[in-house]
């Protein structure tokens, strides 16, 4: 309860809107589909569903999102539970995940992480408790159900299918069950692929879009990330786990006598899964940051199946375990508060420890420029992405259309993807233009230069906004009003 509540007040606190990402999302979720440029449909659907119980405000978008958060601790205290026959370790497991900076974090996002990593959860305990009865048909069904939700939340699901792959060599049924684990394997990608088929339908007939992004962003390159990458992704894991896991692990072994008689060999076959599960996930992780980067983000289910295996191994001692659990909690919001404490008694705090400096200033810039315009119905032509995003959310009451200046038409995002206009279509556009003013908004003052130089509106801008915080970060909008191109006169 506490962590609900905390997530639902501490907004107005901070002083910060969405993120880019959830903006975007938002703006996906006003017309569903079964797939958008960059990601799968589940999102989508979750901040379209959450948005009809609570509005579009803050809690509108992300209400469903962190209630799924909560769901993430109880699915990872179930599957504990199940692999150690103890209820206090999946309390226990439950209270690491709650009380990490992963989950504190993605506590306050509207993102694809959150429905991936309880799917992924959902599925390791649907996986475990398939292995100790590899004949029983519905929960083998259920582990394909689970494994198909992911996929359709993000495509790092399929990383689990290796780790289960490795779970089942390493901590699998008895011998003498292959043919069942065999026969609910392929029950269980039977059902993934069912519940799957409408995306890759989808898929198919927009041309692969989001396997293309995908794969750009995987196989990107950059020289200089086998000697930061590696560091910086391995630094991130520890940073996403806490100081309190790194406290467990320095902590002994649980012992034989810590359990119950017959538990100990079960619960060490628990540690092993839970370390198999994530082992894959982790090597791609790590191989793409010596590749070409990656962000800490990426193998963040990886991290459940070590707070499961950290749950299994600690030894049950309350009162340490809840003193460490609380100053590591306090430590986090602490952090995360900083920045606002900071400016509420007039100090300085750099930007690079301010978690929220993306999230700052743009329901303020977009405010200003709303204010210096005309209400009447517009079409507005966005130079970038944080453009468009922000755009359709903050003037989410304004009768607006939008559209993405993509020159090179390379549909770089969702926007050029689906609305982006080159110079002719531009040029067409505005000759046929009747019923609209139409704006070019940027968040550059350069980026008239192309429109100006072709004849298509003055150099100076009609409005303009500028929010600026405390460590020097700024957000700025200009605005010019877009005409047909001037008629050459020979």
């Amino acid at each position: 309860m506490l962590f609900v509540v905390w997530h639902l007040w501490a907004p107005s606190r901070l002083g910060i809107t969405l993120h880019i990402d959830e903006a975007q999302y938002w703006t996906w979720s006003r017309e569903l589909a079964w797939g958008y440029y960059s990601k799968p449909p589940v999102i989508a659907a979750l901040i379209a569903a959450s948005t009809a119980l609570w509005g579009n405000g803050w809690i509108g978008v992300k209400g469903l999102t962190l209630a799924l958060t909560t769901l993430t601790a109880w699915a990872l205290a179930a599957w504990v539970h199940a692999m150690s026959g103890d209820a206090r370790r999946g309390a226990l497991a439950a209270l690491l995940a709650l009380g990490s900076p992963l989950v504190l974090l993605l506590g306050f996002g509207a993102t694809t992480d959150v429905p991936l990593l309880l799917a992924w959860s959902l599925a390791a305990w649907a996986l475990w408790v398939a292995l100790q009865r590899p004949e029983s048909a519905w929960r083998w069904a259920l582990l394909g159900l689970t494994v198909g939700l992911g996929v359709l939340s993000k495509y790092t699901m399929l990383a689990f299918v290796p780790g289960a792959c490795l779970a089942i060599v390493l901590a699998g049924p008895t011998p003498g069950h292959g043919w069942a684990v065999l026969r609910g394997g392929l029950l269980a990608a039977g059902a993934a692929a069912l519940i799957v088929s409408p995306h890759v339908a989808w898929n198919v007939q927009a041309d692969w879009p989001i396997w293309r992004h995908t794969l750009d962003i995987t196989l990107q390159r950059d020289d200089a990330a086998l000697q930061r990458g590696l560091a910086a992704f391995a630094l991130g894991q520890v940073v996403l786990l806490g100081p309190l896991a790194l406290a467990l692990l320095a902590w002994r072994s649980a012992e034989p006598g810590d359990d119950a008689p017959g538990r100990h060999g079960t619960q060490r076959r628990g540690m092993r899964f839970a370390l198999a599960v994530s082992a894959p996930l982790l090597i791609v992780g790590l191989a793409q940051a010596a590749r070409g980067g990656a962000h800490v983000n990426w193998a963040a289910p990886a991290l459940l199946g070590i707070l499961a295996w950290l749950a299994l191994r600690a030894p049950l001692r309350a009162a340490p375990v809840a003193t460490l659990l609380g100053l590591q909690t306090a430590l986090v919001i602490g952090l995360l508060h900083a920045p606002s404490v900071a400016a509420a008694v007039g100090q300085p705090w750099p930007c690079r420890l301010d978690f929220w400096a993306r999230m700052r200033g743009w329901d303020q810039v977009w405010s200003e420029l709303a204010r210096q315009l005309p209400s009447e119905p517009a079409l507005v032509v966005g130079d970038s992405r944080a453009v468009l995003a922000h755009g359709a959310y903050h003037w989410r009451d304004r009768d607006v259309q939008w559209l993405a200046w993509d020159p090179a038409r390379r549909a770089r995002h969702h926007f050029a993807w689906r609305q982006g206009v080159d110079e002719t279509a531009l040029a067409s556009l505005l000759h046929g233009q009747r019923d609209r003013t139409v704006w070019l908004i940027a968040g550059d003052i350069d980026a008239v230069q192309p429109f100006a130089v072709r004849g298509m509106t003055p150099v100076e801008p009609q409005a303009s906004a500028h929010w600026t915080n405390r460590c020097g970060r700024s957000v700025a909008l200009w605005a010019w009003r877009l005409r047909p191109p001037q008629q050459d006169p020979s």
